[in-house]
């Protein structure tokens, strides 16, 4: 465990505490197991129910609850982000169904309450069980290094050979209490308050030009990186679905979500764990009102097996699903084809944006657009050739060469209303900012 309280992540002197002789279960009075309050966290108002050690027997039933929920009320009503923190393992099992009571309760505020206001979850310790249902309805969780979440603390899979630990839902680990204030800090800024708030401005005095915007040949965070305003981006998920990188960064000083692709996982492709986190953050975006940019670069859909088949047809629909609650929404979005944007995932990405008004699509030149990539279509149209060519690799490319020519390029999806319009690379940031700032 990492020692952190409260006093860490607050910006100094800040911190007012509420309910603070309300005892917590198992405490003497005027020792409350959860410390609650509010302060300010890079100059924004942020509530807080915080455990106050890491004592892993320290209980959290009833009357913790009944603390945490009042806070989280109180946050509500002041439409201002809510961390939740629990340091234990797990609920306090001692009262049986007094404490699954309790954390039913706290279920039912939080599902309500995370509609309105970001909640972020923070775990000093293993976050298992109860506690882990708990953090799985938060926006946002967080926990510490070679920390265990969900419902056991045996939670490892192989991965070449060696057992790692399965983050799945975990969008940060920390190692040390600076470290947590840091990335706190960082997420916090970008976050709106509430629903009704929109996503916060910053001054911003340089020229559009202001971070060199060659963006072609980059992918993932590096091009994310290569476009946002320096320093701005804060990362979210980066501990699964390691092909499709998700997060928060500023162009031009507007707040955006924003997501791109690492073309050296799978080979470029999007398996199931990917297209799942890009879900959980859209939904994010989408629920809040916060405008995205999606920088794609993609060749198709990732299996591992046939768990993974199964699963991606219901994946995909779960993301056509979100994507379609934005015609009810105020939030937009620019999308910008970096590289390929080819298979099912670029079916339901172009079904969104050509049938939601007020998104736009942008392709580099020398971009591909296609139901499929033009590798994989040059082999199913014209693979007799290629097999009976005294050269077959020299075919091969010749013939992905011509497929793209006739089939792939963004010409061709700008004419059917797919693209917007075809840019070259040093022009990415300046049509993000543009849009972003018009919107």
């Amino acid at each position: 465990m990492i020692d952190v309280t409260f006093e860490h992540i607050f910006d100094a002197d800040s911190f007012v505490k509420t309910l603070a002789f309300v005892p917590g279960d198992g405490q003497p009075e005027g020792e409350g197991g959860v410390v609650t309050g509010y302060g300010v966290i890079n100059n924004r108002l942020v509530f807080t129910a915080f455990e106050s050690g890491n004592d892993i027997s320290v209980p959290h039933g009833k009357k913790s609850v009944e603390k945490i929920i009042r806070t989280l009320e109180s946050a509500d009503a002041r439409r201002a982000p809510f961390v939740l923190s629990l340091g234990g393992p797990s609920a306090d099992i001692s009262d049986g169904q007094a404490a699954l009571a309790a954390y039913a309760k706290l279920l039912g505020a939080l599902a309500p309450s995370a509609r309105r206001i970001p909640v972020i979850f923070v775990s000093t310790g293993k976050c298992i069980g109860l506690h882990a249902a708990v953090a799985s309805l938060c926006d946002f969780v967080i926990i510490p290094d070679g920390s265990a979440f969900g419902a056991s603390s045996e939670l490892l899979t192989n991965i070449d050979g060696k057992a790692h630990n399965v983050y799945r839902g975990v969008d940060r680990t920390f190692g040390s209490a600076v470290e947590l204030k840091d990335y706190l800090s960082a997420l916090i800024g970008m976050l709106p308050d509430s629903v009704s708030s929109g996503t916060p401005r910053a001054d911003f005095a340089g020229e559009f030009h202001s971070v060199a915007a060659a963006s072609s040949g980059k992918t993932g965070a590096e091009l994310i990186l290569s476009l946002a305003d320096a320093d701005s981006f804060v990362e979210i998920g980066a501990l699964s679905g390691l092909e499709t990188v998700t997060g928060f960064a500023r162009f031009g000083g507007f707040v955006s979500g924003v997501v791109a692709f690492d073309g050296s996982v799978h080979d470029g492709r999007v398996g199931p764990e990917g297209i799942r986190k890009l879900v959980r953050f859209l939904r994010f975006c989408v629920r809040f009102s916060v405008p995205f940019v999606i920088l794609a670069d993609f060749s198709g859909i990732y299996c591992s097996g046939a768990d993974d088949c199964a699963s991606v047809p219901a994946e995909l629909a779960s993301l056509s699903a979100l994507l379609s609650d934005m015609r009810a929404g105020c939030c937009g979005s620019i999308c910008v084809v970096c590289g390929k944007m080819c298979g099912q995932l670029a079916a339901v990405l172009s079904g969104f944006y050509h049938n939601i008004p007020g998104n736009i699509v942008y392709a580099l030149e020398g971009s591909a657009v296609d139901a499929v990539d033009p590798a994989a279509g040059a082999l199913m149209k014209y693979n007799s050739a290629i097999r009976s060519s005294a050269d077959p690799a020299a075919a091969r490319k010749e013939y992905i060469a011509k497929y793209y020519n006739e089939h792939s390029r963004p010409e061709f999806a700008a004419r059917s209303g797919l693209v917007d319009d075809i840019i070259a690379a040093e022009e990415t940031r300046d049509r993000i900012i543009a849009y972003l700032k018009i919107i």
